[in-house]
Parts: structure tokens; C-alpha cells; sequence
């Protein structure tokens, strides 16, 4: 497997929110939003794709192409199982990402139970393809943003 090349210095924070659930891309992308402008702002910005598109061969794969710059890549998927779909996604656009440091998150709502298969099977595809790996915790009220914790 070709390894990434380094991360181009200046270059634009890229976040790529997979989804299930309108409210829970718009959570997700105002908290990315939030991350980046307390990290110091600069240039950003945030893709989301509903997890349909990964059931259409076409689709999935010119959005994997469209994600190969994505620092983070965020599963904002509620309690939703691992499909087939997903795993291949990920392992494709984590054998294709250009990012050195790329991250994966997997983020929940505190009131779904977050299937253990995910994580598990995010993990494995993280660990692999030397990417980090974070889940969320709590948090999903308010203005408080989730904690994101190393699995």
C-alpha cells in the first residue's frame, strides 16, 4: 500500500461527516465548525455524504475520490450497525486519503446505544491504515460539544 505523502503545509483542514440522519449532520457540522474556529480558524471546510450514496457503486466511489484530502473523517451514524457498504467505503478512502494524520470519529448521541461491532471494526480499518481513532461521549445537549476521547 502507497503511503500518504506529508501533509502540504497551509493547506485547507478538510472534515467529511458520513450520516443517517439530518440532525445529526447538522450537529456534527456545526461542531467541526466550532472545532476548527477555536483551533484558530484558517481555512476549512466540511463535505457530508448521506450514507444512500454508498449504496451506488458510482457514487461511492467519486466520493471516496473527493475525500482522499480529508483530515477527519466523522461517522455521525447514530446506533446504525456496520454495513458492507461502510466498512468498504472507509477502507477505501483510508487506502486512497492523501492526509498523513487523517482521523476517524465515530459520534453518537448519548440517548443511541453505539453499536460495539463499529467500533471494533472502525478500530481495526484506523489501526491499519495508520489513521487515529476517536469516539464520542455525551454531551449532545446545549452548546457543549462532545468529548471526543482516543478509543
Amino acid at each position: 500500500m502507497e503511503r500518504p505523502e506529508k501533509n502540504a503545509p497551509g493547506a485547507a483542514f478538510k472534515a467529511v461527516i458520513l450520516y443517517n440522519d439530518p440532525h445529526l449532520v447538522a450537529r456534527a457540522t456545526a461542531l467541526v465548525n466550532r472545532a476548527v474556529r477555536c483551533a484558530g480558524g484558517g481555512a476549512w471546510s466540511v463535505a457530508s455524504y448521506h450514507l444512500h450514496v454508498l449504496k451506488q457503486p458510482p457514487l461511492a466511489a467519486l466520493t471516496v475520490g473527493m475525500a482522499a484530502d480529508a483530515h477527519f473523517m466523522l461517522l455521525a451514524i447514530g446506533a446504525l450497525p456496520p454495513t458492507a457498504e461502510l466498512l468498504d467505503w472507509l477502507e477505501q478512502w483510508s487506502a486512497q486519503r492523501h492526509v498523513v494524520d487523517a482521523t476517524v470519529s465515530l459520534l453518537c448521541p448519548e440517548d443511541a446505544t453505539e453499536p460495539p461491532q463499529l467500533r471494533s471494526r472502525l478500530q481495526h480499518i484506523a489501526r491499519r491504515h495508520g489513521l487515529e481513532f476517536f469516539a464520542t461521549v455525551e454531551a449532545w445537549h446545549g452548546e457543549d460539544a462532545p468529548a471526543l476521547v482516543p478509543a
